[in-house]
């Protein structure tokens, strides 16, 4: 899966569901979580894979990526990941806000997402990069 090209969760509650000024700011503090120079696990791109396959020596490279997308119930328990920290037992996703949002406004975010998204099916893009090559 290409981290960078997958869905993001500020795409799931309307737009108008915030503030314009928060939705941007959580826009851009989402997008930087995939342009992070110092995160291997989420910053790369199916063409950087490619080069890096063909620089370990894989010959014949290639690299098609499948966009797909599928219905996702999102869950109370999915949502309250999101927004736990790490060191709770959450994900990343809740420390990278907080680097760019202060704690009212992840609250505010998160209890949008908890009305408005949660016990809702969404489509769920992602992105599959499928390699192809001759050892």
């Amino acid at each position: 899966v290409v981290p960078g090209a997958g869905q993001r969760l500020y795409a799931l509650p309307p737009a108008q569901a915030l503030p314009a000024d928060l939705r941007q700011r959580w826009e851009r503090a989402e997008e930087a979580l995939y342009d992070n120079p110092d995160d291997p696990m989420v910053n790369w791109a199916s063409e950087a894979l490619e080069q890096a396959l063909i620089a370990a020596g894989l010959g014949g490279v290639e690299v098609v990526t499948r966009t797909e997308q599928s219905d996702l119930l999102v869950t109370a328990s999915q949502v309250e990941r999101w927004f736990t920290p790490p060191q709770q037992g959450g994900s990343r996703y809740h420390a990278h806000l907080q680097a760019h949002l202060t704690a009212p406004e992840i609250a505010e975010i998160e209890g949008v997402l908890r009305r408005q998204v949660a016990g809702q099916v969404v489509p769920w893009k992602r992105t599959i990069a499928l390699v192809y090559g001759n050892v």
